[in-house]
């Protein structure tokens, strides 16, 4: 009996030993959010692309800290006003940051003249924000390289398509286009560097260039 209690608690201490290694793991690493990503490149008539919809859906720890520390600063708040609060607030921290979003022409990077269509539910437990990101000049992408990438500069969030059909095109020019997802190689160095990142160390620049998917947009192939 002495044995069988001694092997129980050695077996707890060490599972308890692996859950603190796991969890202090996770805090000194980058990243510390993720958003599964879906995007839908809008065509106009004439075949070019205006604009990048987009619905990011937050994981389940942002939302529920998001949610919790809004609620505490306002009360008698209905969830749907929060969503929208909070989407207003996110999107406008981001302009600076042009939204996360990098579309280029040629590798040239491209401009927005506004963003629109703006909306937030909450889906699983998860805040799902939706918004579009309007091109100031359209793009041609039978005669152009069209790419574009969706990442945070600083690799604090990942962000990826994760879903089957997570990429998709709308108008009835883009019948003969067709999306190619590149998935990020980044090297031991850069894996290294993300590991040693905790929350409030400041990433180099562009660190999570290395860390985006690139969706190039092929048509008439």
């Amino acid at each position: 009996m002495l044995q069988h209690n001694m092997m129980r608690r050695r077996t707890f201490f060490i599972l308890l030993s692996l859950l603190t290694f796991v969890c202090n793991r996770n805090a000194l690493a980058h990243p510390h959010a993720w958003i599964d990503v879906q995007s839908t490149a809008v065509f106009n008539e004439e075949g070019n692309i205006t604009a990048l919809k987009m619905r990011w859906l937050f994981d389940e720890f942002y939302t529920e800290f998001a949610m919790s520390d809004y609620k505490q600063a306002h009360k008698n708040v209905s969830d749907q006003k929060m969503l929208e609060d909070l989407a207003n607030d996110n999107l406008n921290s981001l302009k600076d940051h042009r939204y996360f979003t990098e579309i280029t022409a040629n590798k040239q990077k491209q401009d927005f003249s506004s963003i629109k269509n703006i909306a937030s539910t909450l889906e699983d437990k998860r805040i799902a924000l939706d918004f579009t990101v309007v091109l100031t000049t359209p793009l041609n992408p039978r005669t152009q390289a069209v790419e574009y990438r969706i990442f945070d500069p600083s690799y604090y969030i990942e962000m990826k398509h994760t879903a089957k059909k997570s990429i998709t095109f709308t108008g009835d020019a883009s019948a003969d286009c067709a999306p190619r997802l590149t998935r990020p190689t980044p090297n031991i160095e850069l894996l290294g560097l993300a590991t040693s990142l905790d929350k409030n160390a400041t990433a180099p620049d562009n660190l999570g260039a290395s860390f985006a998917e690139i969706v190039s947009i092929q048509c008439g192939k």
